[in-house]
């Protein structure tokens, strides 16, 4: 079958929604030799201890293989007094007998290998005492799960148990990923465009969470800035779908000082929470002329880094345009290459849907593609209820944007448009109220207000101390990195 026509399994009506999640960290290993190491002071109040080696001649791939097995062991310990939950999606192997369910056979338990790509910084290493230990860059990954209380719970489960086991670091090499799908099955593609659409018009509030490092980072460039849609590269579509309308659509009234009902909302909600970042503090991408022109198709590099020729024009395509865009797609694999960054990984990334995937049949011995969007995003970070909020956020914006009303989503997709031109009108945390994801909003908060120099006096009342300077480019990365 030609993965360019829609396969009816895809159009089917959407499952339950299933999620998985990578995380990437070190762990501070040393062998016992019978000295007293000295305790760095980034860790003179953690809860763990480094992961200690009695044989001396441990060493490279032993040590390794040693640390990836004691952090199964203790994830192991960590799941079992929630083992009667069902929250696997693949909960035994005779769920894989099923041809449907078999790119899920990889993810039936929670895995743990070595990361590979990751580094400690040169200014951690250089601090007293910590250079007294091996440091092990580890990745775990979760069992695709399905969206259950219980499911978020073996997460912060988990995540507890390695933040209370081990001397544990994600330095900015690091990042916390999710694979959200609806189990076995195809996201539906109306759904799958609509989750597109949202995420492509949120992108530069939802940078706003993230500091300074996860954005230009060519391992999660923005959709939004340097997508082959953020160039104004498409293939039309002989077919015009309705949920794009062809008109202008009014755009939203932007508030002016004084009153802000929105942030007054945020108070009413279903959790009391008022940020403590006020209008304008938090600002977007700032675009990358360079990245720009290196993902640019009509760009020609030889060998080496290219030049960015002088007058080349550095301006992506307007939000409104592309959602329509998106909204416009027909096919899978023309709504993956639209939100695909030639040469580097994209923040959301929508590879599993693209001609070469989508619905391509594998032979029995080889990996069946996955049938996930993936969120690249998020820095590396060990903190349980962090991971979970984050979690909890891919979902949300995934499901609301599949099953909002027309006009409802239209109308957050303005203030999308809207605050990425005026930050000071709407900002990420009004993006997370209209999603009801206040009390994520809030374990975030707390999070991003120590990067800024930011003391949290009172969460309920949205008062804080704050430094001279909001300088995001001044964060101190490692205040919220060590565990």
């Amino acid at each position: 079958m030609s993965s360019s026509a829609l396969h009816p399994q895809a159009e089917n009506k959407a499952g339950p929604s299933s999620i998985g999640t990578e995380l990437e960290f070190f762990v501070a290993v040393r062998i016992d030799d019978g000295s007293q190491p000295t305790v760095p002071k980034l860790f003179a109040s953690s809860e763990g201890k480094p992961l200690v080696v009695r044989e001396a001649g441990s060493r490279g791939r032993a040590l390794e293989t040693y640390a990836i097995e004691h952090v199964r062991h203790t994830i192991t310990l960590a799941i079992e007094k929630n083992v009667r939950c069902k929250t696997r999606v693949i909960a035994s192997p005779q769920d894989l007998d099923d041809h449907e369910a078999r790119h899920l056979g990889p993810y039936m338990s929670w895995t743990v290998e070595h990361e590979g790509t990751a580094s400690m910084p040169e200014d951690i290493l250089g601090q007293r005492g910590v250079s007294d230990y091996m440091w092990v860059d580890l990745e775990v990954k979760s069992p695709a799960l399905w969206v259950t209380d219980d499911a978020f719970i073996k997460i912060l489960d988990v995540v507890q148990a390695l933040q209370h086991t081990y001397w544990i670091c994600t330095p900015p090499s690091t990042a916390l990923q999710f694979h959200y799908g609806c189990g076995k099955d195809y996201i539906p593609f109306r759904n799958l465009r609509r989750i597109a659409a949202l995420l492509y018009a949120a992108d530069p509030l939802v940078t706003q969470l993230h500091p300074q490092h996860r954005r230009n980072n060519t391992y999660s460039l923005s959709n939004r800035l340097y997508s082959i849609l953020a160039h104004g590269s498409t293939e039309p579509d002989a077919n015009r779908d309705p949920e794009a309308p062809e008109t202008e659509l009014e755009s939203p009234d932007r508030r002016g000082e004084g009153s802000d009902p929105q942030r007054e909302a945020k108070v009413q909600g279903s959790t009391k929470f008022k940020p403590v970042f006020a209008h304008g503090m938090l600002t977007g991408y700032d675009i990358s002329a360079h990245n720009f022109y290196l993902t640019d198709p009509d760009t020609t590099v030889s060998l080496g880094s290219g030049r960015v020729p002088r007058g080349y024009a550095c301006k992506p395509l307007g939000i409104l345009t592309a959602v329509r865009e998106i909204l416009h797609c027909t096919t899978a694999p023309g709504l993956s290459e639209r939100m695909e960054i030639l040469m580097e990984r994209p923040a959301y990334d929508f590879g599993a849907y693209a001609d070469s995937r989508y619905m391509r049949e594998a032979p029995r011995r080889r990996q069946q593609p996955k049938r996930t969007i993936e969120f690249r995003h998020a820095a590396g970070t060990m903190d349980p209820e962090e991971v979970v909020a984050h979690t909890k956020i891919v979902v949300r914006f995934c499901e609301w944007a599949s099953a909002a009303d027309l006009a409802e989503f239209w109308k957050l997709i303005l203030d999308c448009e809207a605050g990425e031109s005026t930050p000071s009108w709407f900002d990420v945390f009004d993006l997370l109220a209209r999603l009801d994801l206040n009390a994520e909003a809030k374990v975030l908060q707390t999070s991003m207000a120590p990067r800024y120099g930011i003391k949290i006096l009172d969460e309920d009342a949205g008062t804080a101390k704050y430094p001279e300077t909001l300088d995001p480019k001044a964060w101190n990365w490692d205040r919220r990195t060590i565990m």
